[in-house]
Parts: C-alpha cells; structure tokens; sequence
C-alpha cells in the first residue's frame, strides 16, 4: 500500500513473482513451487491447484501449456515426415502427416506422425554422435485395440537433455 492507503496491484504482483522466483531456483524439492502457488495464487487456475503428494512438477506443466496455447506458432520449426532408408542411410522425408497433439481422440485408428525438434547433430565426419541419443519407447500391443492408447516414442539428446523427436500414434 502506499502512504494514503491504496493497494498497489503492481508492486504487489511484481513481489509475488519474485517470491516464486526465489523459490523455484533456491529449492530442491519440485512440490514446494506448486504449494507456493497454490498458497498465494494469481489465477483462478492456480487457486485450484493440487499441491499434495504431486508427482509430476504440474507447475512447469502448466507453465509450459499456458507457453503452447498462447503461442500458436510454437510448432513452427517443427519438422514433420518419415525416415525412409536410401542407399545405406537413414534420410529424413517431410510429409504432409498430421501429428496427434489433442488428446482424447475419438478412435484409435490416426496414424500420427513423427516430428523432430532439433535434426541429429554430427560429428566432422558426418555421422551422429555415438551415444548422444537415447529412446523411449511404449509400443502398440495389438492392431485391433479396443482402448484409445497410442504407440508413442520419445529421442532424448542426452548432451542438451531435450526432446529431439517424438512419434504418437498407430502405424
């Protein structure tokens, strides 16, 4: 408040950013950010947040999902197509494929697609880093499914510990 008693919303706002701030980069623990939040919340959002026995940091989740939805060229540098094997080597072909990005779908049946984030690096010889990469892999158990689950696949570049790639769907 100021001298003359009226609330300062910025300054007020302002201090519990910087709040979070502090707590965000000066704890370990994931779960203290998200009991911040929802202690001393700015949205709606966040004064419903779950803040007990948390196992993913929702936080950063919803951080990252606000990020996505306000920003609908997020996926602009995105590289979208197949690998296809020619003379020896694994090339990459764009396509016209329509990634899975809206969950629940209404059937099992999209094919998906795969996108890569950020294209293999490689070493002056001109072949991909050994051991750099690494993938995750959930397959499709079956071709006549009778839930909504996808076969997903994530490439994590373990230099920079970010996506590289990711495919979802049924092939």
């Amino acid at each position: 408040m100021d001298k003359d008693g009226n609330s300062d919303v910025t300054k007020a706002l302002l201090e519990l950013l910087m709040d979070r701030y502090k707590i965000k980069y000066g704890s370990t623990d994931i779960n203290t950010i998200t009991k911040r939040i929802s202690q001393y919340p700015i949205t709606p959002q966040e004064a419903i947040l779950q803040s007990n026995n948390a196992l993913f940091p929702v936080s950063d989740l919803n951080e990252r999902l606000n990020q996505l939805d306000n920003n609908p060229s997020e996926f602009d540098d995105v590289y979208v197509g197949e690998l296809v094997q020619r003379e020896g080597k694994v090339e990459f072909n764009p396509t016209g494929d329509i990634p899975i990005r809206d969950f629940p779908t209404k059937d099992n049946k999209l094919q998906g697609a795969l996108e890569i984030f950020a294209m293999p690096q490689k070493n002056p010889e001109g072949s991909v880093f050994p051991e750099r990469y690494i993938i995750g892999l959930d397959p499709v158990d079956n071709d006549n499914a009778n839930t909504m689950s996808f076969g997903s696949m994530f490439v994590l570049d373990l230099w920079t510990d970010t996506i590289a790639a990711e495919y979802t769907g049924r092939p």
